[in-house]
């Protein structure tokens, strides 16, 4: 993982429904040294994106009102160059990432599969 012009570790959103998924994944991200910024929804996020500047946005896809590729459109539609990581318990095709995201993480999440994958789309 690199770092960001001013030295300091990524910046990361965070967005997922479930307070225990919500708080393993910071903690995951946290103890590696990121910046962790997390939300329990996809209206939440896009306020809280829109305040703010993340190196990464890493969401859920299951969540009720909107879910992950309906947020990763919106923060697109604001920031076309965005790295997005989504994450679920669907089953995506690997070869086939949706056009919205720029990794799909299944669960369950580990901090290998994890790392690999910030390692892979955050280049700041």
């Amino acid at each position: 993982m690199e770092i960001n012009a001013s030295g300091a570790s990524p910046t990361l959103l965070v967005v997922d429904d479930d307070p225990a998924a919500r708080d393993v994944l910071a903690k995951y991200l946290s103890s590696d040294g990121h910046c962790v910024t997390t939300v329990g929804n996809g209206a939440q996020a896009f306020r809280t994106f829109q305040q703010d500047t993340f190196d990464l946005l890493m969401t859920d896809q299951g969540m009720p009102g909107m879910n992950g590729l309906q947020l990763a459109r919106y923060i697109r539609q604001v920031r076309a160059n965005q790295p997005i990581i989504l994450l679920t318990g669907f089953s995506f095709d690997a070869d086939n990432t949706p056009t919205e995201v720029d990794k799909v993480i299944p669960k369950p999440i580990t901090p290998d599969r994890l790392r690999a994958a910030l390692a892979e789309v955050v280049r700041v």
